[in-house]
């Protein structure tokens, strides 16, 4: 079963930090993946001498690499990221669980969440993208 395609979850709360709102995204191609994760502390204040990324305020990532598929499961094994905002000094996960939902046109994947952590590991966190328009430049 290949995973091809575009998919998205809507803008809002992630994990059980509702003042962290997440915009993820997801494109699956030819055995390769991109995913995107931007957060957004919606209750910090904007200083205008701060950087948002090291004050808490922002969180970006993406990830890129290959797709292993077993049935209905797969791992993204991460070759390349890019991340910016507060991660306490951890690395980058190096493969990413995901599962697909042939039926209903989604994908669930296991993601970590800057903005969910309070100290030392971001969480990583389960959750349901749905198939959607391909965005220009993605």
């Amino acid at each position: 079963m290949a995973l091809s395609g575009f998919f998205k979850a809507p803008p809002g709360p992630v994990g059980k930090k509702i003042a962290i709102h997440a915009h993820v995204s997801a494109c699956f191609e030819d055995g390769n993946f991109v995913v995107r994760i931007d957060e957004e502390n919606i209750h910090s204040e904007d200083k205008e001498d701060s950087d948002p990324f090291e004050d808490g305020s922002l969180w970006e990532q993406e990830y890129k690499g290959t797709i292993q598929m077993e049935g209905s499961q797969f791992q993204l094994l991460v070759t390349e990221s890019t991340r910016n905002g507060q991660f306490h000094g951890l690395e980058p996960p190096e493969v990413l669980l995901g599962e697909k939902c042939e039926e209903s046109g989604h994908v669930k994947l296991q993601l970590p969440f800057g903005g969910c952590s309070d100290a030392e590991e971001p969480p990583l966190i389960w959750l349901t993208l749905r198939e959607a328009e391909r965005p220009e430049g993605f």
